[in-house]
C-alpha cells in the first residue's frame, strides 16, 4: 500500500497532464516529482531495514564527543524550527562529557529522525529540547517536545515498522519507518531507544548508548 499510493498518484497525474492545458500540465508535473521523491525516500528506508535484517550494516565506531554531535544537530535544525514558529533549545551537562564509541553518521541519522518527528508534530508556538545526560556508565541523548504526546498503548508499537499513530496518519511525508530505523541503529550499538511522557505535555524520545 505504501508503495502503491505514490505510484498511483504519479500515473494519475501523468494521464491527466496529457489532456491538460500547459499551465495545468506544469502543476501535474510538479506533483509527479513530489510523489517520486516520496517513493524514493520510502525505498531508501526499506533498503536500510533490509540491510539491518541481513546484518549487513557496517558500523564505523570512533571516539566521539557527544556534545559536538548535539551542537551540530542543533545548528542543523535551528532555522527550520524558527520557520515553523517553534523554540529549539539545547541542554548540555555542566561537566565535561566523556567520549562515546559510536558511528557518528548513524547516530546523527537517529537524531535527524527524532528531530524531524518532533518538529513535524509540535504545534506552534511549541518547544523542542535537545539534551544530553549521563546515567552511571551510560549516555542518554533525548529529544523532548510539547506536541500531542504518545498514548501509553502505542509507546512500544511506534517502533514497529509501518506503524503510525492516529495523529500522524495524515502526514504524507512519514511512512512509519523512521523510528524503526532509529531503533535498529540503537540496537546495533548495543544501546536502546524508547519514549516517555514529557511532564506537562508532549513526548521525550531517549537514545541510550553504552
Amino acid at each position: 500500500h505504501e508503495l502503491r499510493s505514490p505510484l498511483s498518484g504519479m500515473l494519475s497525474c501523468l494521464t491527466a497532464s496529457q489532456k491538460a492545458a500547459p499551465k495545468e500540465a506544469a502543476r501535474f508535473t510538479e506533483t509527479i516529482q513530489l510523489e517520486g521523491k516520496r517513493m524514493s525516500r520510502l525505498i531508501d528506508d526499506m533498503l536500510q531495514l533490509a540491510g539491518a535484517d541481513a546484518c549487513s550494516w557496517t558500523l564505523m565506531p570512533a571516539p566521539l564527543p557527544p556534545d559536538t554531535l548535539l551542537l551540530d544537530t542543533y545548528e542543523k535544525y535551528e532555522y527550520l524550527a524558527r520557520e515553523k514558529g517553534l523554540t529549539l533549545r539545547i541542554r548540555l551537562p555542566e561537566e565535561e562529557c566523556p567520549l562515546v564509541l559510536c558511528d557518528e553518521e548513524r547516530n546523527a541519522q537517529v537524531l535527524s529522525i527524532l528531530m524531524d518527528n518532533a518538529l513535524s508534530y509540535t504545534p506552534s508556538p511549541g518547544t523542542v529540547t535537545l539534551g544530553l545526560q549521563t546515567v552511571g556508565r551510560k549516555l542518554r541523548i533525548f529529544v523532548a517536545d510539547t506536541g500531542p504526546g504518545v498514548p501509553d498503548g502505542e509507546k512500544k508499537q511506534i517502533f514497529q515498522r509501518f506503524h503510525r499513530s492516529e495523529t500522524a496518519r495524515t502526514d504524507r511525508n512519514h511512512f512509519g519507518l523512521g523510528l524503526s530505523i532509529a531503533a535498529e541503529i540503537a540496537a546495533a550499538h548495543q544501546g536502546r531507544l524508547w519514549v516517555e511522557d514529557n511532564p506537562g505535555s508532549g513526548a521525550v524520545f531517549i537514545l541510550e548508548l553504552p
